[in-house]
C-alpha cells in the first residue's frame, strides 16, 4: 500500500490518498508423460519433463507417488523428487503414478497421473512327437520343446491321459515334469495332454500327443514236408521254429486239415508245439499249424504235408502285384518246390483276363515269364509245376492293372477330402476359399469324366495348382496362393501333381 501527500508552494499539505499494488502466481502445470504397457521384470522410466510454469517461475519441484499398484507389489520409485523417477515392475497389473510440480514461488500445481499397464504372453505347450511302440514298451514323453515368448521361466508342466484304450490302467509317472513317462499296457492309442504354466501363472493352450501301439503278428513255422513209406510210421511235428518279431509269449493250434479216406489219426496234442500222429492209411496228410501271441495276434497258417513216396510239388506263382495299365508285369514262379527235390518244369496260364485284353507271357513254360498288363482290370494267373510224375495244384497269383484315370481320380478325391480338413487358418479366406478350391477340383473331375484330359490337366496347371504353388516355387506362399501355409500346402500340392501326372500319361 502506497499513501501519496502533495504539498503546494504555500506549504499547504494536501489529505493523503493511497494506491495498492497487489500481485498474483499462476500455478505450474504438471505433466506425468503418456501411459505405458510393460512385461514384469521391466525397468519403467517415468517422464515429468513435459511440465511447465505460465511465468516461468522455475525451476520446478517434483514430487512422485504411486496412487495404486497391484496387490502384492513391493516396487518403489527411485526418487521420487526428480524429473524422471524410475522403478521396475513385480506383478501383472496396473501402477498408477501421480505427479505434483511447485513453482519457485511455492505454487502447487493439480495432480496428474500416468498409468503403467502390464502384459504377459502365454506359454507355449509342446508336447513332442508322437510315438508308435509295442505293448510292454515304456514311453517317456517329452515337452522339452515348450517355450515363453518372455522367457517367464521356469515352466511348470502338467500332463494327463485324456484317452487311453479300453482296459488300460497306465499310469504317468512323474506327471508335472517335463518328461514323463508311462508303461503301455495294451494295444490302442494313447492320448495324452500337456499344459505349461509361466512363472507368472500364465498358462498354455493343451497340445497333444499320440501314442500309438502295433503287434507285428507271429509267424508259424510247422516244419518241413516229410517223406514216408511206411504205414503205421509215428510221425513227430515240430513247430519249435516258430516265432514273434516281438517277443511275445505265443501258443500253439495244429490241425489235420487233410487226411486220407478212411484214415482214424489224430493229434496226441493240439496245443504242444511238438505233437504226433500215426500215418495210418497209405496217402497224403497235410496238418496246418497256427501261432497266436499274447496279445491275440495270430499269425497266418503254416502246412506241413507228409507224403508216401513222391511228394506233390509245390507252385508259388508270387505275390499280387499292382501295376499301372501298360506296364510289362514280371512274374516268378522260382518259389516253387519239390520236397523230393525233382526238378520242376513250369506252365502258366490265364484263368481270367480284362475285357478287350490280347495279353500274352513272354514264355509260358519260363520261370519267370513276362506279359503286358494291356488294359487296366484283373489278371489272374496260373501256375502249375511239374516233379516228372505228378501236377502240382494250381498257385494263384493276380495281377492287378490300375488305369491312369482312376489313378488320377483318386488322387483328386484324396485332395478334396484334405482341404475339407484343412485348418481354417491355412486357407486365405476360411470355408470360402476351401469351397472353391474343392469346387475347381471337383470341375476337372467332370471333365475327366468326360475323358478330355488335356482340359482337365490344363486347368489342374492353372486353376489349381497355381493357387497352392509358391512354396514349391519360392519357398513361400505367394500372393496367388489361396493356402498360405506351407504345411498346408505340402498335404495337398503333391495329390494335385500326382493327378496331373496320370492325366499326361492319358494324352
Amino acid at each position: 500500500v502506497i499513501e501519496l501527500v502533495v504539498t503546494d508552494c504555500l506549504d499547504a499539505q494536501s489529505i493523503a490518498d493511497e494506491v495498492v499494488i497487489g500481485t498474483f502466481n499462476t500455478v505450474p502445470v504438471a505433466e506425468a508423460g503418456s501411459d505405458q504397457t510393460v512385461h514384469p521384470r521391466d525397468t519403467v522410466t517415468l517422464d515429468g519433463s513435459g511440465s511447465s510454469d505460465p511465468e516461468e517461475d522455475y525451476p520446478l519441484a517434483y514430487s512422485w507417488q504411486f496412487t495404486s499398484k497391484p496387490e502384492g507389489s513391493a516396487v518403489v520409485l527411485s526418487d521420487a523428487n526428480t524429473v524422471s523417477p524410475s522403478f521396475t515392475v513385480d506383478m501383472l497389473g496396473d501402477y498408477v503414478i501421480e505427479l505434483v510440480v511447485t513453482d519457485s514461488l511455492g505454487e502447487q500445481s493439480a495432480a496428474d497421473q500416468v498409468v503403467i499397464g502390464t502384459f504377459n504372453t502365454a506359454p507355449v505347450a509342446e508336447a513332442g512327437q508322437g510315438q508308435t511302440v509295442h505293448p510292454r514298451d515304456t514311453v517317456t514323453l517329452d515337452g522339452s520343446g515348450s517355450s515363453d515368448a518372455e522367457e517367464d521361466y521356469p515352466l511348470a508342466y502338467s500332463w494327463q491321459f485324456t484317452s487311453k484304450p479300453e482296459g488300460s490302467i497306465a499310469v504317468l509317472l512323474d506327471a508335472n515334469t517335463v518328461s514323463p513317462s508311462f508303461t503301455v499296457d495294451k494295444l490302442g492309442d494313447y492320448v495324452i495332454e500337456l499344459v505349461v504354466t509361466d512363472s507368472l501363472g500364465a498358462q498354455s493352450t493343451a497340445d497333444q500327443v499320440v501314442i500309438g501301439t502295433f503287434n507285428t503278428a507271429a509267424v508259424a513255422e510247422a516244419g518241413p514236408d516229410q517223406v514216408i513209406i511206411q504205414i503205421g510210421t509215428t510221425i513227430g511235428l515240430d513247430g519249435t521254429s516258430s516265432s514273434d518279431p516281438e517277443g511275445d509269449g505265443i501258443t500253439y493250434l495244429w490241425t489235420i486239415t487233410q487226411k486220407p479216406a478212411g484214415s482214424s489219426a489224430v493229434l496226441s496234442d493240439t496245443s504242444s508245439p511238438t505233437p504226433t500222429f500215426i500215418a495210418d492209411v497209405h496217402a497224403d496228410f497235410v496238418i496246418t499249424l497256427v501261432v497266436t501271441d499274447e496279445f491275440g495276434a495270430a499269425s497266418d497258417p503254416d502246412i506241413v504235408t507228409v507224403s508216401f513216396d513222391n511228394i506233390q510239388p509245390m507252385a508259388d506263382a508270387g505275390l499280387d502285384q499292382s501295376v499301372l495299365a501298360g506296364d510289362t508285369v514280371s512274374l516268378d514262379g522260382s518259389a516253387s518246390t519239390d520236397t523230393n527235390g525233382d526238378v520242376l518244369t513250369y506252365s502258366w496260364s490265364f484263368v481270367s483276363r480284362p475285357a478287350g485284353s490280347v495279353a500274352v507271357f513272354s514264355d509260358p513254360t519260363s520261370v519267370q515269364p513276362s506279359f503286358v498288363a494291356d488294359e487296366p482290370g484283373d489278371y489272374v494267373v496260373s501256375l502249375v509245376v511239374n516233379d516228372g510224375f505228378v501236377d502240382s495244384d494250381a498257385a494263384i497269383v493276380t495281377i492287378t492293372a490300375i488305369s491312369h484315370k482312376d489313378e488320377a481320380v483318386k488322387a483328386l478325391l484324396e485332395s478334396i477330402d484334405v482341404i475339407a480338413n484343412l485348418d481354417q487358418g491355412m486357407l486365405k479366406n476360411g470355408n470360402e476359399t476351401s469351397d472353391s478350391l474343392i469346387n475347381k477340383i471337383n470341375a476337372v473331375l467332370g471333365i475327366i469324366d468326360q475323358e478330355n484330359y488335356v482340359t482337365a490337366e490344363g486347368k489342374l496347371q492353372n486353376d489349381v495348382l497355381e493357387r497352392m504353388n509358391g512354396c514349391t516355387t519360392i519357398g513361400g506362399p505367394d500372393s496367388n496362393d489361396w493356402i498360405i501355409v506351407c504345411e498346408g500346402q505340402g498335404r495337398v500340392y503333391p495329390l494335385i501333381i500326382k493327378a496331373q501326372g496320370h492325366l499326361k500319361k492319358l494324352f
